[in-house]
This record gives structure tokens, C-alpha cells and sequence, in this order.
């Protein structure tokens, strides 16, 4: 492909064709054939059969050719107008509104675990008075704090490759229907980067121990907690006064979140949008060169020779 470029750069400048015509073979063509060595060999070889079919026709059978690549073209272009990136945002806030709802499930299904082992026999077995009980409740909500960082963060990460993926799928999407007028168009979909540059902080840094004092009284001796079934009593009473502030710190973080979802959604709508543009002009302009004689079927064939 080298070689190539090298000589059709030498022998075709000066051409009304030039820009879009050395576009389409130094960007597209040599896209192609990268991507050919990756399973798209027979799509490339029917892309250079067409230029090079084109380029050897009549002059009658190039201007019929071309009226209707035009058409194709105009088709392309209302295509490519009419897309919207309220679908993509619209699955996104779905997919989120669903890993939330698991959020809350998973940090609740650990917090028996985090209850253990902040009201352990060590903390409160000799010195059981009101300090021992504030140190226990401090780290179960500095437990709870950080596991709802860690599932918000991680939340995070798989919307961001959600919707990475939903920009792969569009370009997927538009170059199936694309090339349902053009047999021989199509292109590799573009890596979509999708970043919501967020960062969430541990829950609860602001709660005081002091606000469960109902349910830490239900504390009355270590032999009473720890072997008469006290422990389940006081773990579910906090279960319930914990349950309603867990949801609304979600609530909270979920309104951040869903904004930057949004935001993301539609820059990678945008970005995948504008791949497909640049795959479809240079594809139009590639074929616009061939049927105004901007390359020799002589010179098509080298490039297709070294494949």
C-alpha cells in the first residue's frame, strides 16, 4: 500500500479531484486494507472491483452511475440527519435506573457481615458503656460510607461502558443501513471513549453516632447481646433507621450521576455520528473521483494487488 500512495501522490496532483480523491485512497483505502487483514478482505476487494468497474465504463454508463450515486448520497445524508441521541440517553438512564436498584440490594445484603464486625466481642465485651457503643456505630457507618462509594464508583464504570458500547452499536446500526443502497460500503466502527468524570465520596461522613441512640440503647450487657439474641434485635432496628438514609444518599448520587450520563450520552452519540459522516463523504467523494477519471483502473489494481 505504500508503494501506491507514493506513486499516486507523484501522478495525480493538479486534478479538480485531488483532495477528495487522495481522501479517499490515503484514508479510507488504506483503512480498508488494515482492517481487511482482520476479516474484511472481501468487502475491501468489492469496494476496489467497484472503483475499478467504474472507471473503465462508458461515459453513458458513468453518468448513469453517477445520478444515481447522488441519489445515494442524498438518501445517506437524510439518513445521517435524522438521528437523534435521545435513544441512546434514554437506555442509559434505564440501564442506570436498574444498577442502582442492585446497589441497594448488595450493600444490604453485606451489612449483616459490616454489623459483626463493628459490634464485635472485642469492642464491647469488658468496656460496654455509651464510648464503645458510638466507636461500634462510627465503623459500621464508615463501613456502609465506603461500600457506597465503592458500588457508585463502580456503578459509574459500567455506565461508561454502556454507553461506549451503545456508540459502537449506532455506528453498527447506520453502516448495515447504509449499505443496503451501496453494497460496497462499509467501515470499522470506531472505539467510542466515554468518561463521566466523576468521583464520589464516602457516605454518611456527616451522620453522628449520636442520631441511633434509640437503637444503641437496646444494648443492656455484653451476655444479653452476644448470647441471648440481643445483636439480631439492635441489627435490625438499625437496619431500618439506616435503610431510608442508604436510599436517599442513592437518590442524591443518582441525580449527579443521571446529569453526566446525559452529558456522555450525547458526546458519544456526536462522536459516533461524526465517524459515520467522515466513512460516508470520503466513500461518496472516493466514488465521485472514480467516475470523473481522478484514477486509472491501472492504478486501482496495483492498490488492490497489495492487499
Amino acid at each position: 500500500m505504500r508503494s501506491s500512495r507514493k506513486k499516486l501522490a507523484g501522478e495525480h496532483r493538479g486534478t479538480q479531484f485531488e483532495s477528495a480523491f487522495h481522501h479517499f485512497i490515503f484514508n479510507d483505502l488504506a483503512g480498508l486494507a488494515a482492517r481487511a487483514a482482520e476479516g474484511d478482505y472481501l468487502r475491501t476487494q468489492s469496494l476496489l472491483d467497484s472503483l475499478i468497474e467504474e472507471s473503465e465504463e462508458s461515459a453513458e454508463k458513468k453518468a448513469e452511475r453517477r445520478d444515481a450515486l447522488e441519489k445515494s448520497a442524498q438518501r445517506a445524508a437524510h439518513l445521517l440527519a435524522s438521528q437523534s441521541s435521545d435513544d441512546i440517553k434514554k437506555r442509559a438512564a434505564q440501564e442506570q435506573e436498574e444498577l442502582l436498584h442492585y446497589v441497594a440490594e448488595r450493600v444490604f445484603l453485606r451489612y449483616e457481615n459490616m454489623f459483626r464486625l463493628s459490634f464485635n466481642a472485642a469492642t464491647l465485651g469488658k468496656e460496654h458503656g455509651k464510648a464503645s457503643l458510638r466507636k461500634a456505630m462510627r465503623e459500621l457507618l464508615e463501613s456502609l460510607g465506603f461500600d457506597l462509594a465503592q458500588e457508585m464508583r463502580a456503578t459509574a464504570v459500567r455506565l461508561e461502558r454502556f454507553l461506549a458500547r451503545q456508540g459502537k452499536t449506532l455506528q453498527q446500526k447506520l453502516a448495515k443501513e447504509l449499505s443496503e443502497g451501496e453494497r460496497d460500503f462499509g467501515f470499522g466502527p470506531e472505539a467510542a471513549e466515554c468518561d463521566l468524570g466523576l468521583s464520589f465520596a464516602a457516605a454518611f461522613a456527616d451522620v453522628e453516632p449520636e442520631a441511633f441512640a434509640k437503637e444503641l440503647a437496646l444494648f443492656k450487657s455484653p451476655a444479653q447481646f452476644f448470647e441471648k439474641g440481643g445483636s439480631k434485635v439492635m441489627a435490625q432496628a438499625l437496619k431500618e433507621k439506616l435503610r431510608p438514609l442508604v436510599l436517599s444518599h442513592l437518590d442524591k448520587e443518582g441525580a449527579r450521576l443521571k446529569e453526566s450520563v446525559a452529558l456522555a450520552g450525547r458526546a458519544v452519540f456526536d462522536a459516533a455520528l461524526a465517524h459515520v459522516k467522515k466513512e460516508v463523504e470520503s466513500y461518496y467523494e472516493g466514488h465521485r473521483a472514480a467516475l470523473a477519471g481522478g484514477l486509472s483502473a491501472a492504478k486501482l489494481r496495483e492498490i488492490r494487488a497489495e492487499l
